[in-house]
């Protein structure tokens, strides 16, 4: 018995030195450098870098040549980012780059968008909450039931007596099924919250991976396939809801590439970027109504894209190494995934 105990003990320390070696490693050989935040400045025609070191207070700010610059100077090349510090100073200008913009016009198209790997992979509640996306209030309201999707069709559940509403779940059933949409579905995405300014509904791919708008206009349903090249297969979609409603979502196909969907003719436009896995990757998009800045996380680096907001061409890219190498350990939370469980990262 005692000689089991020594065996236990052994175990435990080895697990608890794998936990605690490896991230106070981390600690001490940490860079006491840190980059901020890297975006396109459309007015330098390059990516302005913002790094602050643990030691000391003041921000440094320059771009790919070296150039440095004042905080004031910041605010000034890029106007679209800092629109409000600029208005509030008076500063801001009556056109950028030739084109006369107004402070709103600006602040109404600016948007932020982020893809978490992490939130993908990890436990999902399958019932979701349709929307009136036409309310005769300005406030939107909760629904009293919610949905899922099965093989056979679409079951909308009464939320106070846990029932079926078979009139609805048949009616939205039968639209769909009309409309081409093969049960059960294979992604699927929406905003059920009700603090926002209106609603588009749901983004829905098919058992094949074709891809459908859903929303409820008028307690009718409103259904329309999205048609993507190629006839690509869809993995993962994205419902955005921005300010300036031009923007209905964004969707990655099985070859990892990402496309935007625009609101309300649903062109379909693929992003000049290369191919982005959503389970093991990170992204993030600050956009405008000239450019948007995307990152790309990967293990040992970030990569960033300067995309021109009107034909999502790429404008330039960069690379920044990652500051910390880090050192492996054993973890029982992933950065990829919602799970509590060994992981070797």
């Amino acid at each position: 018995m005692q000689k089991l105990s020594y065996i236990y003990m052994g175990i435990l320390i080895v697990i608890t030195a794998l936990c605690i070696i490896p991230k106070a490693y981390n600690y001490l050989a940490a860079n006491p450098e840190t980059i901020r935040t890297v975006f396109y400045s459309n007015i330098k025609k390059d990516f302005i870098t913002t790094s602050k070191s643990e030691n000391s207070s003041v921000l440094k700010i320059k771009d790919s040549h070296g150039n440095v610059y004042s905080m004031q100077e910041y605010d000034s090349i890029l106007p679209t980012l800092w629109v409000k510090q600029l208005a509030a100073n008076n500063r801001f200008p009556d056109s950028i780059n030739g084109i006369p913009v107004t402070a709103k016009e600006v602040s109404d198209g600016n948007f932020v968008f982020q893809s978490k790997s992490q939130n993908i992979n990890c436990p999902q509640i399958k019932l979701y909450q349709l929307l009136e996306s036409q309310s005769e209030r300005v406030d939107i309201k909760l629904p009293n039931d919610v949905f899922r999707i099965n093989k056979y069709g679409i079951e909308f559940i009464i939320k106070s007596s846990n029932g079926i509403n078979t009139i609805k779940s048949k009616q939205y059933t039968a639209t769909l099924i009309s409309d081409g949409f093969v049960f059960p579905h294979s992604a699927i995405a929406g905003n059920a919250s009700s603090k926002k300014n209106y609603d588009n509904g749901f983004l829905i791919a098919d058992k094949n991976g074709k891809l459908f708008h859903l929303k409820q206009y008028v307690n009718t349903p409103y259904i329309r396939d999205i048609s993507f090249p190629e006839n690509q297969k869809i993995k993962e979609v994205y419902v955005t809801e921005f300010k300036d409603e031009k923007l209905l979502g964004f969707a990655i196909d099985m070859q990892n590439n990402l496309y935007t969907i625009e609101n309300p003719n649903y062109k379909v436009t693929k992003v000049d970027i290369p191919p982005i896995d959503p389970n093991t990757q990170d992204f993030f998009i600050s956009g405008n109504i000239f450019d948007w800045t995307i990152r790309i996380t990967h293990p040992d680096k970030y990569a960033y894209y300067a995309i021109d907001a009107k034909t999502k061409k790429c404008i330039l890219s960069t690379e920044i190494t990652k500051e910390n190498q880090r050192l492996k350990g054993l973890k029982f939370k992933s950065s990829q995934d919602g799970w509590i469980f060994p992981h070797w990262e």
